[in-house]
């Protein structure tokens, strides 16, 4: 009679791979959020400073072409959005990361080359570039969490991300005004701005990773093993299609609430007021990020929040919507349009936290 081989085992044992967490995952976190912030930057920055920028230039850019300035980021991010989402899971968040990475350089640096009065040009060329790493940033935050976290980090993870937009588009809004008040001082902020999205950038391309050596979860291993048959199987998902289409309305319109805000409160107050009172909106989401984030990893219960962020949302912004119509005829206070604005910068980021 033949022995049973004791000492063998099954395939599954044998492929079975070791799950870690590596403390180098907040270095990863802290490199992408690095990159977002100076992003974040070179969006919103000339938000604030219109006039600074269309006194400087020769001819002098009307009003209407400093908002088009305004829009290339979201305007870019529209059609580049799917792009993004295909390169990300055709190839890895390391090329995704590696491509907003040169965006931003190249982008930066042409901006600064277009301070020249007569070099607007350039500028816009500059910031149409820069504006290129937008989607493929957007498109990422849910996939390094998933590359580097654990299951029960991984809301958390997107998060910290959130509030790092939060903080650093509450800084552009709010410094910068003060930072940037003459020709000067635009110069040398266009070109801090390029020194820094060149010392972000040449560290995410040389010690960003394209994943740890062992997954963080076995769900890492099969998003690892079959990234593009899983994508296909998501589009082909109503829920998926639900999510996707609600997150691109939270994203206009969070996009859409912090033009508006910036707009409407700029006929009314200083430009450093005005950069004051619209960075409510994401230090608002600050908050609600580290709230709502540790929360849902807890208790799990994403479906329920998504609900009432999306109730609240909507509720607030047709209260907000129905002020900025008639409430100038009701005498409302300025201290009623900042709570409103922090509510809804409050709601707004939650949803995309979770998102």
């Amino acid at each position: 009679m033949m022995e049973k081989d004791t000492h063998s085992s099954s395939p599954l044992i044998n492929v079975m791979p070791t799950v870690q967490l590596y403390s180098r995952r907040w270095l990863m976190l802290l490199l992408f959020l690095a990159m977002y912030a100076i992003n974040n930057i070179l969006q919103a920055s000339f938000v604030v400073i219109p006039s600074l920028i269309a006194k400087h230039y020769v001819p002098h850019p009307t009003d209407s072409t400093m908002q088009s300035v305004n829009l290339i980021f979201p305007m870019v991010e529209i059609p580049g959005l799917v792009l993004a989402i295909f390169l990300l899971q055709k190839f890895s968040v390391k090329v995704s990361l590696s491509i907003c990475a040169i965006a931003q350089i190249i982008g930066g640096w042409l901006r600064f080359g277009g301070y020249p009065s007569s070099n607007f040009l350039v500028l816009v060329i500059g910031t149409v570039i820069a504006s290129a790493a937008q989607p493929f940033l957007d498109a990422s935050p849910t996939v390094v969490a998933g590359v580097w976290f654990g299951v029960d980090e991984r809301t958390t993870a997107v998060s910290v991300f959130v509030a790092g937009w939060s903080l650093s588009l509450a800084f552009a809004v709010s410094v910068v005004p003060l930072l940037v008040y003459d020709d000067y001082s635009l110069k040398m902020f266009l070109l801090v701005s390029a020194g820094a999205c060149s010392i972000i950038g040449v560290l995410n391309l040389f010690i960003q990773q394209k994943r740890p050596p062992n997954p963080p979860s076995p769900a890492a291993l099969a998003d690892r093993v079959s990234v593009v048959k899983s994508f296909k199987m998501l589009v082909r998902s109503p829920s998926f299609l639900i999510l996707l289409i609600s997150w691109g309305a939270i994203l206009g319109t969070i996009q859409s609430a912090y033009f508006a805000a910036a707009a409407i409160y700029q006929p009314m107050y200083t430009k450093q007021e005005t950069g004051y009172i619209t960075a409510t909106f994401p230090i608002a989401g600050l908050i609600a990020s580290l709230l709502v984030g540790p929360l849902v990893d807890r208790t799990k219960q994403y479906k329920l929040t998504l609900i009432i962020c999306y109730v609240g949302t909507a509720t607030s912004l047709g209260i907000l919507g129905f002020f900025f119509r008639w409430g100038s005829l009701l005498g409302m206070p300025s201290p009623f349009w900042d709570f409103w604005v922090l509510r809804n910068g409050f709601l707004l980021s939650s949803i995309r936290s979770r998102c």
